[in-house]
Order: structure tokens, then C-alpha cells, then sequence
């Protein structure tokens, strides 16, 4: 398809410094943002991966970052990238061995974010809302009786807990979603859980254990 084997961005950006009318600049990135959001649309519909598809996203949008407020391009990640992003991650396996976590889909949450073509309050979101109840019911599950050791279980919460708040991992664009994450006060809630829930069941405290039995999805 023409709107992705001949992006826009190598046939516009070149010229762009060129253009000294304002208005006619004005009119040309109006085009352009009716032109991205078909292009997003398209690949909506014909991209079946989802991690492909958000790469793909990241592609065509990351060269007009710079072009257009953060309002429009979150508005265009908001209406189109992330609800799709939501019903995958609602979907993604989660692992008590971390080893085998595929852990490409919460990395490329991560550049989204971390390329600034997504808002804060959309990745906050999908990790809150996506991702750690997926997680908390791994946990609960992983420390009944006849369920994993502590060994196991140790390493499964350290990894999670590196992946989310490592402050060592910094962007290229400076941004990090680590260090949002550690600022937001449900993801820490749900971190601070999981130690209640190890340390009812490394004190054998069946009865409050239930009690922290996360909701099942609806």
C-alpha cells in the first residue's frame, strides 16, 4: 500500500525548511495529519500482530514528533494504538518464570511511552489496568499450597519488579517509563501487595492470604 511503502515523511521533511509561507505550511500539516491517521487506520485493519502493529504505529508517526503538539499526537496514539494495545496486553501470558516471560510486549509499551508518542496517562493506564491484575492473580495463584516455591517465587516478583522500576534504564529521549512508574502510587500498591501476599504465605497465614485474592477479570 502506498501509505506505507512510500511513507510521507521522505517525500515532505526534505522540503519543509524550503517553505516560507506559514499558511501554506499551516495547510500542508493539516494534510499530513489527515494522511497519519488513514495510514493508522490502514494498519489497524490489515496488521493482525499487535506488536507489529505498534511498531509499525511507532514508525509512522515517530518522524512528524517533532512537527505537531504532544495534544495531537496523543490524541491519534489514544484513539487508535492504545485500545488495541489494551485487549493485548489483557492477553499476555504471564509467567512465573521469567525466563519464559515474553517480555517484548510491555518493552514496546515502554518505547511508546519513552519516544513521547504516548501519554503519560495512557501508559500509566494500560500498566495499571492491563498488566498488574494479570500479575497480582499470577502471584496469589503461584503461593497457594501445592503451587511454586519460594524460590520460584521470589525470582518471579524480582524480575517483575527490575522491569518496572530499574532507574538504571534510561531513554535516549531522557524520558523513562521506569521512573513514572516508580510515581505512580496503584503500581507501587500492587508491588506493596505482592510482598503482603509472600509474607502471608511464608507465615502460613491462610486466612489473610484469601483476603488478597486479586479479582478475577470481568
Amino acid at each position: 500500500d502506498q501509505k506505507v511503502d512510500n511513507p510521507l515523511n521522505l517525500w515532505i521533511l526534505p522540503w519543509l525548511p524550503y517553505i516560507n509561507d506559514d499558511s501554506m505550511l499551516g495547510s500542508l500539516l493539516d494534510d499530513v495529519r489527515r494522511h497519519l491517521k488513514k495510514t493508522l487506520s490502514f494498519l489497524s485493519k490489515t496488521v493482525s500482530d499487535d506488536v507489529r502493529f505498534v511498531r509499525s504505529c511507532l514508525c509512522t508517526l515517530f518522524p512528524w514528533k517533532r512537527l505537531f503538539d504532544e495534544a495531537v499526537m496523543f490524541q491519534m496514539t489514544s484513539n487508535t494504538i492504545s485500545p488495541r494495545f489494551a485487549r493485548s496486553l489483557a492477553q499476555m501470558k504471564i509467567c512465573i518464570d521469567p525466563a519464559a516471560q515474553n517480555w517484548e510486549q510491555l518493552h514496546i509499551l515502554f518505547e511508546c511511552y519513552e519516544k513521547g508518542v504516548m501519554c503519560t496517562d495512557d501508559f500509566v493506564a494500560l500498566i495499571d489496568g492491563e498488566v498488574l491484575p494479570a500479575w497480582a492473580r499470577t502471584l496469589h495463584v503461584a503461593l497457594q499450597p501445592g503451587g511454586h516455591g519460594m524460590k520460584d517465587v521470589k525470582k518471579f516478583y524480582l524480575a517483575w519488579r527490575d522491569q518496572m522500576f530499574d532507574p538504571s534504564r534510561i531513554s535516549e529521549s531522557g524520558q523513562s517509563a521506569q521512573l513514572t512508574l516508580r510515581l505512580d502510587a496503584l503500581v507501587c500498591r500492587y508491588f506493596y501487595g505482592g510482598l503482603i501476599m509472600i509474607q502471608a504465605a511464608v507465615e502460613s497465614k491462610k486466612t489473610l492470604l484469601e483476603s488478597l485474592r486479586p479479582p478475577s477479570p470481568t
